[in-house]
């Protein structure tokens, strides 16, 4: 089972995320060439390599943010980090310190270069912790094969599998949907028969 783990600090003056799994982790050469760019370029200049939206996503991270992602491909022995500040690499090396496979991104000082949204963010900080919750929720119901734990402020907001015992216990979303909601609401949960148009399929 993958895990991970999802720390937020929102504070009157900062905006820090860190995620943390036990993946397959980032291959070296991937992390220094394309991890917080769009896309890459091999070095003949012909060969185009892309990670697509995520990739695009962690690369408008970096444009926004102090990034560092730390990261242990599961073929490799060593661990590498690579720190990026507004849009622009400072150093990609080994890591100082070895971690398991899978990879750790922090991100701090977000949204630095822009403060009237950062002002805004923080204005209404509670109410962007609240949207990252119900997004995590989702994640956390669509994938009850993943362990999921988010915490906010040191007090954990969504934890899923925590006190699974076999593998049958975390094959289901009822499970999971029961651990992020409670069994209260959990138990309200009927069968959907199947239905199905030209263009859709619905069962649950």
């Amino acid at each position: 089972m993958v895990c991970i783990a999802v720390f937020l600090l929102l504070n009157s003056n900062s905006l820090l995320q860190h995620f943390v799994d036990d993946g397959h982790g980032i291959q070296s050469q991937d992390l220094k060439n394309y991890i917080g760019e769009s896309r890459g370029v091999t070095s003949n200049n012909t060969t185009v390599k892309t990670f697509g939206f995520r990739g695009q996503f962690l690369a408008s991270l970096c444009a926004m943010a102090h990034v560092e992602i730390t990261s242990k491909a599961k073929q490799e022995f060593e661990t590498y980090k690579k720190v990026i500040k507004n849009g622009k690499v400072i150093s990609c090396t080994k890591a100082l310190f070895m971690r398991t496979t899978g990879t750790t991104l922090a991100l701090t000082n977000l949204f630095d270069t822009l403060p009237v949204r950062k002002e805004q963010i923080l204005s209404k900080k509670h109410l962007e912790v609240a949207m990252i919750i119900r997004m995590i929720q989702a994640i956390a119901i669509i994938h009850p094969n993943v362990q999921i734990t988010l915490t906010s402020g040191g007090n954990i907001q969504v934890q899923t599998h925590q006190h699974c015992q076999t593998r049958e216990d975390i094959a289901t979303w009822k499970v999971t949907f029961a651990q992020v909601f409670g069994e209260q609401i959990a138990k309200f949960l009927t069968q959907m028969k199947r239905w199905e148009t030209n263009e859709y399929v619905l069962y649950g």
